[in-house]
């Protein structure tokens, strides 16, 4: 398992979540799933690859259990809509939303969206984990929103990795304010339960009875079980 993945581990072991996974997820935001941020060609990592084309594999399966996928990117110079760098996985049907900011509430397009559709409980995964996916995850706690990160799913590139340390920021503190304002942890393959199935038995959310499963989970990514 990468030191990183393993240092999150420890962080979010010390949260002592207790709450089970919702009996629904609303929606299911995938966060700059993107070649400049996932692959190791530009600024991304074993881990970002790995995770991302998990992300791919897993989108399908959540458009299958009818849950609204949201395909969010980061508009970078020189992009455009129609030439998105998607790594990993490809919108299919899926809402496609572009920002230029570091949330993707900061705009108006995804926050009408999710309010037209009456979303309320949101499932957040992709890159960067201390960025992009923080500062997403953050600010809808602020609006009553519940919203889980699928913790299996999301890591920093080497850029976000290098401003961390350059500010003297541990990434694992950001994961400790957003469990603060409210955001709860889960694995993907919970999250698809929830998603497939309202009637079964819930499953315990990642960090309490679940956590052995989300270890499980990460030790199994390709990339993630050894350095």
């Amino acid at each position: 398992m990468s030191i990183a993945v393993s240092e999150n581990m420890k962080v979010l072991e010390t949260l002592g979540q207790q709450e089970s996974a919702p009996d629904r997820f609303d929606a299911v935001l995938l966060i700059d799933v993107q070649s400049r941020y996932c692959s190791r060609l530009e600024g991304g990592t074993v881990e970002t690859e790995s995770i991302a084309h998990r992300i791919g594999g897993l989108a399908p399966q959540f458009r299958q259990a009818a849950a609204p996928v949201y395909a969010i990117y980061y508009r970078h110079p020189g992009l455009s809509r129609g030439k998105v760098d998607f790594f990993g996985f490809r919108p299919e049907g899926d809402t496609v939303i572009g920002k230029d900011t570091t949330s993707a509430f900061e705009g108006a397009e995804l926050k009408g969206s999710l309010q037209k559709g009456g979303f309320r409980t949101l499932l957040v995964m992709g890159f960067n984990q201390s960025a992009c996916v923080y500062a997403t995850v953050r600010d809808p706690l602020g609006e009553g929103y519940r919203v889980w990160v699928a913790a299996d799913c999301t890591a920093d590139d080497l850029f976000t990795q290098m401003e961390l340390a350059n500010e003297r920021i541990d990434a694992g503190d950001r994961l400790v304010d957003l469990f603060g304002r409210g955001a709860r942890f889960i694995s993907a393959d919970d999250a698809l339960a929830v998603c497939r199935s309202r009637t079964r038995r819930r499953p315990e959310a990642g960090l309490a009875g679940g956590w052995s499963r989300l270890r499980s989970v990460l030790s199994s990514v390709p990339g993630l079980g050894a350095g």
